[in-house]
């Protein structure tokens, strides 16, 4: 019988081999210890010797002990007695091997000491490795998360589906063989359902399971062979079993040799040994064994056409044998992308082969639930605080949009699987998270429209480039949406540079585009779009309603360079600080004071600060700030106001103190009164007329009326505060404060309706009064020289207490100059000018009472003259001689830009006749002090010059003398014409 004839031939040839290969080694040992070079060498280095042959003697212990465990389970105890009768043998022939020998070795070291010695190392290798395992087991947890399979984790509830179906392909202890088929695409988490499996099985008895991966030998044409070689290793290292491994040689040398290829053409050669006897001695080892044998087949699907069919040969033809099943990995929609020209019969053949079939599917929760997990419940060192609480709230719902029922069909091509979420979520630790030390929701981060960008940029790295090119440093709207003002002012439009660029991209790819960049998402929009989806929809790239928000840049800089979106710029952080504030008895000065623990603080960034915060305020002003919370705003920047800068970097007069007193307008047109509800719904007159009282200090604000505190004490800036105030109240200036306005024109005359010009001017009279008299008491009562007092303002005084400056500058010093100018006009206008253009001048009326003869134009025109230009003192004709010249009127409609000096601007401050009157007194005297001057006097608009300007200017006002008091010029009658001068 062929079975016993194995066996017998197995134990003989351990029996010699053990027998031959002993007596060899005892032989080499007898003669090296005969030798007496090698007897002096073992007596000068006997420890060294001990331990060599110590390690030896473990060496091949091991090995031994090792063989044995495995011919043990193999049941083969014939083999280990032939092992030991080997043994016996050499030990019996060689008795008296060392009988002969005289060594010092043995007399001076006894085999108790010689125990010891091995104890010792012994002890200090097994420290060692002890070592070794626990800096290996505390090791850094790692930051990304690997394509390896997961571990004991069941996060897609794989592990009783897998044990079912491990213990399906057991089939019931049958030695039929079977095909068992795994059809799952690549990611979707087939080798963790594998890993279950194999887990299972591990708890079996009586189980070989060959894991066979054939995609590592790829390269290898011997596919056959490597197959054998495999299952014979895998079957010794846990079973000893020498016949099975012989007759799987004979028969993978017989299958070789039978056929062979050459030009397509298959040919066969005679041999001695009979096929069918070695696959019958196979067959019957392999039974005898009594193991089950599964055959894990992985990535069929990523091999070559060739490979692939020599795979299934081999699991249909070559191996139909008992106790062996099959599980074959693969996903028939890549077999059906190998060789095109043939897949049809691939997949036709595969079917043929395997008998059952598996298919894996993923749940869209599950992914949901692993992609949370992975992000926020396995969180480590490397992340820190960059997972807040508010950071997870918004993460989850921008999962929700991604995974929601309706919707995840068109992510599943990005989102649909283990793999793909992997790699989503390495991208984000590796390229958002890096540079990230706080919660991201406080600045400008929607987290829906970064996730799309990120699809975009794992998925179609060509369209992300292609973004980032034309949406960076200064690019926008080729992918960011445009407004058409040609059709209305909420008309978004894309550029036709992006629908012929997206024109021919297959749906999956447009989808993503659409989502982020369509002007249909914005169809819908009849009105501006909320604030916070203006400030974080990547659809928009700076230029939107001026407000200069580059958010798509924000997002493709965060995800390409890990840059961290700025907090001072941010809606989201300041609408955080608005909402504290009106939700929470905190007052407006413990929320500005909280500024001051925020990781960026910085002193001189605190007037950016407040100024983001009104902006923020003021967008959410309906829906978040009550009567209450304006009122205490309105107390803090009345309080506060001269902390802050009147120069502007772009502009050097938009510094937040003007925008201040802008704001005050709004507050109290909408927030300064209350109905008898508490709130802001019922605007009568009979609720409104409290803004008029806490404008002028009448009834509950008696002594802190706003005209009171925005001058009081402030020195002449509190007075330009208080005109810039006055200005912005009046109606015709084009701000739309109808509860303002008409709380003032109700509050003179309560029987007043409507808006026509006599109800106009009674709405400003009580407060152009209040405010001049204010003037009149601080300046014109006391005789002091408003020009002079403005003369002597530094820039510390403009700049405020928070924002710094280089006081070396010199474009700082022409600021001053300009500023200090601006002031004396806008002050000196807004008092004497009596017309009314943009606002009532406040020199129409009188100084009190309803008569309108323009009494404040009179009085200030006596002040200026008689205080602020009294010739008694040089300085004060300096001021009139730069006064003319600040109010030249620019030739706009000249193409030098030229300067036509005129009266007519000046006139609006100053009467013509004591303008005149002034100039034939004092003619010589300005003459004089002007002859030479080499001064250049600045304003906004142009540059004038006492060279250049001056004598112009003085030739107009003698014309303009002579022909009012009835004079000739000259003797020749020529007429003086005014001269334009550059």
């Amino acid at each position: 019988m062929v079975f016993l004839k194995d066996k017998l031939f197995t134990n003989l040839r351990v029996l010699v081999l053990t027998v031959l290969s002993g007596q060899l080694f005892l032989y080499v040992l007898d003669s090296f210890l005969s030798s007496k070079s090698s007897i002096s060498f073992v007596l000068k280095y006997n420890i060294l010797f001990l331990i060599i042959l110590f390690l030896v003697f473990l060496f091949i212990l091991f090995r031994f002990l090792k063989l044995t465990k495995r011919l043990f389970f193999a049941r083969r105890l014939d083999v280990i007695l032939s092992f030991l009768f080997s043994i016996f043998v050499l030990l019996e022939v060689n008795k008296g091997l060392f009988n002969n020998l005289d060594l010092n070795l043995l007399n001076n070291w006894s085999w108790p000491n010689m125990s010891l010695i091995f104890f010792i190392v012994f002890v200090i290798v097994s420290i060692l490795l002890v070592v070794n395992s626990f800096y290996k087991r505390t090791s850094n947890k790692p930051i990304f998360i690997s394509d390896d399979p997961e571990g004991a984790e069941d996060f897609l509830n794989f592990k009783k589906e897998a044990y079912v179906f491990a213990k399906q392909i057991l089939n019931n202890g049958s030695s039929n063989s079977m095909v068992f088929g795994i059809d799952a695409p690549w990611g979707i988490g087939k080798s963790t359902y594998l890993n279950f499996c194999k887990q299972y099985w591990k708890e079996q008895k009586d189980l070989i399971i060959f894991d066979f991966e054939p995609l590592r030998f790829e390269d290898n044409t011997e596919i056959f062979e490597v197959f054998i070689n495999g299952l014979i290793d895998t079957i010794n290292n846990k079973y000893y079993y020498p016949e099975i491994s012989e007759s799987l040689n004979k028969y993978r040398k017989l299958l070789k040799a039978v056929k062979f290829s050459v030009f397509n053409f298959d040919f066969s050669l005679p041999v001695n040994i009979s096929l069918d006897n070695v696959f019958k001695s196979l067959k019957e080892n392999i039974k005898f064994l009594d193991k089950k044998i599964i055959v894990l087949i992985d990535d069929l699907d990523r091999l070559s056409f060739e490979k692939v069919k020599t795979i299934l040969d081999i699991v249909k033809k070559s191996f139909v044998l008992p106790n062996v099943s099959f599980v074959l990995c693969y996903d028939t929609n890549n077999i059906s992308e190998i060789n095109r020209n043939r897949h049809e019969k691939l997949i036709e053949y595969s079917e043929k082969v395997v008998n059952i079939k598996k298919t894996l599917t993923n749940k869209r929760s599950l992914l949901k639930e692993y992609f949370y997990n992975k992000l926020f419940t396995e969180k480590d060192e490397s992340i820190g605080e960059y997972f807040s609480k508010n950071s997870e709230e918004s993460i989850k719902e921008a999962l929700e949009v991604l995974f929601n029922p309706s919707n995840f069909v068109e992510y599943v091509n990005y989102i649909g699987d283990l793999r793909k979420i992997k790699r989503f979520i390495n991208i984000i630790k590796m390229q958002v998270i890096p540079n990230i030390d706080f919660d991201l929701t406080i600045v400008d981060v929607d987290f829906v429209e970064l996730f799309h960008l990120i699809l975009i940029y794992i998925n179609y790295p060509d369209v992300f480039r292609k973004i980032y090119i034309t949406e960076t440093d200064g690019g926008r709207g080729f992918f960011s949406l445009e407004i058409d003002y040609s059709k209305s002012e909420f008309n978004y439009e894309n550029s036709k540079a992006y629908n012929d660029y997206v024109k021919d991209f297959l749906p999956e790819k447009l989808f993503l585009l659409d989502k982020l960049f369509s002007k249909k998402r914005l169809s819908l929009l009849k009105t501006r779009p909320s604030p916070k989806f203006e400030a974080t929809a990547a659809c928009f790239n700076g230029g939107i309603f001026g407000s200069g928000g580059a958010n798509l840049e924000v997002y493709l800089n965060l995800i390409v360079d890990s840059r961290i979106p700025d907090v001072l710029q941010s809606y989201s952080f300041f609408f955080q600080k608005v909402k504290d504030f009106s939700t929470s008895k905190k007052s407006i000065d413990e929320i500005m004071e909280s500024f001051k623990y925020e990781k960026f603080y910085k002193e001189e960034e605190f007037e950016n600060l407040f100024s983001m915060f009104l902006n923020v305020l003021f967008k959410n002003l309906n829906d978040l700030i009550n009567f209450e919370k304006a009122s205490d705003l309105i107390e803090y920047i009345l309080l506060n106001i001269p902390k802050f800068s009147l120069l502007g970097e772009e502009a050097i007069d938009r510094g937040l103190r003007k925008r201040l007193i802008l704001d005050l307008v709004s507050l109290l047109d909408a927030r300064g009164w209350k109905d008898n509800k508490g709130k802001n719904y019922n605007n009568t007159e009979e609720y409104i007329i409290q803004i008029a009282r806490r404008i002028l200090g009448e009834g509950d604000y008696a002594d802190k009326g706003i005209i009171s505190i925005l001058s009081k004490g402030r020195g002449i800036l509190g007075i330009y505060d208080l005109f810039l105030f006055r200005l912005y109240c009046s109606p015709d200036r084009g701000g739309d404060f109808y509860n303002l306005t008409r709380a003032l024109r109700y509050h003179f005359n309560p029987s007043s309706a409507t808006t026509n010009t006599h109800n106009l001017l009674d709405g400003m009279r009580e407060i152009s009064q209040k405010a001049f008299n204010i003037f009149k008491d601080e300046y014109i009562n006391k005789s002091i020289n408003l020009f002079e007092v403005i003369d002597k303002l530094s820039l510390d005084d403009f700049y405020g207490y928070y924002v710094k400056y280089n006081k070396n500058d010199p474009s700082e010093i022409e600021k001053e100059e300009l500023f200090k100018n601006a002031v004396i006009s806008f002050i000196t206008y807004q008092i004497a000018n009596a017309e009314i253009d943009s606002g009532v001048g406040c020199g129409l009326y009188d100084v009190k009472g309803n008569i309108d003869k323009k009494g404040i134009r009179k009085c200030m025109n006596e002040y200026i003259f008689n205080v602020c230009f009294n010739p008694a003192k040089a300085e004060n004709i300096k001021y009139f001689t730069n006064f003319l010249l600040i109010n030249l009127v620019k030739g706009f409609f000249e193409e030098d830009g030229s300067l036509t000096p005129s009266l007519s601007q000046i006139s609006k401050i100053l009467d013509k006749d004591s303008l005149l009157n002034y100039w034939k007194q004092n003619k010589d005297k300005i003459i004089k002090f002007s002859d030479g001057k080499n001064v250049v006097v600045r304003t906004y608009n142009y540059t004038a010059s006492y060279l250049q300007h001056l004598p112009v200017l003085f030739e107009l006002l003698d014309n303009e003398l002579q022909k009012r008091d009835g004079e000739i010029a000259n003797d020749t009658g020529n007429k003086v014409e005014p001269k334009q001068v550059v």
